[in-house]
């Protein structure tokens, strides 16, 4: 038999390490509270610009992290659902990203047991025209904690 501990100085797997986050974070994709910007989503009327800010997500117990704001230039006539996006099919250092989403399938794989899972994590709801962005539903899921306690009673005294 062959394990893997924790506290050897060996170097432990992203998979091994998203799987513990995952659990505590109660299997919930989430932004993380007062991280920068914590991913906003900003546009200007008559643009199919939209800006998104800096933050810190778990996704599938995954971290992903924006240094700086991002850019994307949106599709016209559309629905799209804007997503953070770890997609480990993807090189590594471009696992993460922001994504465009143009269908409703939000893509929930599981990033801790299958090498060439997608997860997405959905940010915002956007609606635009041939002049623009026309609407904007913030999606945002921010925490400041992953959950409460959890405990059970084993004997009443």
């Amino acid at each position: 038999m062959s394990f893997i501990t924790y506290n050897t100085g060996e170097q432990i797997k992203a998979k091994y390490d998203g799987a513990i986050f995952n659990t505590f974070a109660q299997s919930k994709d989430y932004i993380i509270k007062d991280i920068g910007e914590e991913f906003e989503c900003l546009y200007q009327d008559g643009s199919l610009d939209v800006q998104v800010g800096t933050g810190q997500a778990i996704i599938g117990g995954r971290g992903i992290v924006a240094e700086e704001s991002n850019h994307l230039t949106l599709p016209a006539n559309a629905t799209i659902y804007l997503c953070l996006r770890i997609d480990l099919t993807q090189v590594e250092g471009q696992v993460g990203m922001l994504y465009a989403n143009t269908s409703l399938e939000i893509q929930q794989g599981n990033l801790n047991d299958d090498g060439s899972a997608i997860r997405d994590l959905l940010i915002a709801t956007i609606t635009t025209n041939s002049d623009g962005i026309t609407t904007l539903i913030d999606n945002r899921v921010i925490k400041s904690k992953s959950g409460g306690l959890e405990y059970e009673i084993i004997e009443n005294l």
